[in-house]
């Protein structure tokens, strides 16, 4: 919920990396909205960073980028803007990067070719 975009052309030295205390109060009203014997004030701030968005700013939200070997030209797989659909959907994912390294199905076996 506390998504700060930065204006275009923003440098890392531009940006105040710490945690503000008072975005606490919002954090703790959208933990209540799917927990609700959430306690106000119980979590503590660990992580402020920047994520990959694949959305443009004011933008209708957006889905999950997966670029494997053919876009990459390389052996790896990069995902980007994976956020709450793509964690909920964490293990189809996981299937879908597996497929685009060339390893055989999960269920099936256990893939022994280099992933990088």
């Amino acid at each position: 919920p506390d998504v700060e975009w930065l204006p275009p052309g923003s440098q890392p030295e531009d940006v105040d990396w710490r945690v503000r205390p008072e975005r606490a109060a919002s954090m703790d009203a959208a933990v209540r909205l799917y927990f609700p014997a959430h306690v106000a004030g119980s979590l503590l701030p660990d992580f402020a960073g920047l994520r990959a968005k694949v959305q443009p700013m004011g933008g209708p939200p957006s889905d999950f980028v997966l670029h494997g070997p053919r876009e990459l030209e390389t052996s790896a797989v990069a995902l980007y803007g994976l956020e709450s659909p793509g964690l909920t959907a964490a293990l189809a994912v996981a299937h879908e990067v597996a497929r685009l390294l060339g390893c055989p199905p999960m269920e099936d076996a256990a893939c022994d070719g280099p992933l990088l």
